[in-house]
């Protein structure tokens, strides 16, 4: 079966345009069958996403797991002073990422095809995922302890996660590897974590 955190393609891939607003902007994304949430975004991005933009973030962020951008793209697109760096595991994803950046008339967005870290050497002031849930903890805890690595010190990586696919559970992880976690908001089930190297 073909998972949103495999690279594997759908025989069949049906195009969408999702659509939603944030700040009284709307946006309009390019989205295929075989991406995570194709046809609308999430209710935990868009948690994360009105979390992330409540926040004073600067520097260079990363968004892990981009999908065809949402999170990355709108943070770039109202919050300037960021350097957005994008990636995701999936050719599929990070094709419609790169469209996805032309259509929003983004510059300064950086783009890589990545299993994880495994094509990233940079350290980041902020990282943000929505984790690959279905990928199964191993892999979920393996982001949480790469990301910390790759954030500068005192750096934050923040996080989206139901509380029934183990939040809880989550945030133990995260407090055996950061200095402070801290759960920032929790909407219909959703729990948003900032963990602070």
């Amino acid at each position: 079966m073909s998972h949103y955190f495999t690279n594997e393609t759908p025989k069949k891939v049906n195009e969408y345009d999702v659509k939603f607003v944030f700040e009284n902007h709307s946006f309009t994304l390019k989205s295929t069958s075989g991406v995570f949430s194709s046809t609308r975004l999430d209710l935990g991005s868009h948690v994360l996403i009105h979390t992330l933009l409540q926040e004073k973030l600067s520097g260079h962020l990363l968004d892990l797991g981009c999908g065809y951008g949402p999170i990355g793209i709108t943070l770039a697109k109202l919050r300037p002073q960021l350097t957005v760096t994008m990636s995701d595991v999936k050719e599929a994803a990070i094709a419609l990422t790169e469209i996805n950046v032309k259509l929003n008339r983004l510059v300064s967005v950086h783009i890589h095809q990545s299993d994880g870290f495994e094509n990233i050497d940079e350290t980041f002031d902020v990282i943000v995922l929505n984790p690959p849930i279905r990928a199964g903890k191993k892999v979920m805890y393996q982001l949480y302890e790469q990301s910390y690595h790759h954030l500068k010190e005192n750096g934050s990586f923040y996080m989206v996660i139901r509380k029934d696919l183990g939040a809880l559970s989550s945030e133990k992880e995260l407090r055996k590897q950061y200095k402070t976690v801290e759960r920032l908001a929790r909407q219909s089930g959703y729990h948003v974590y900032r963990a602070m190297k």
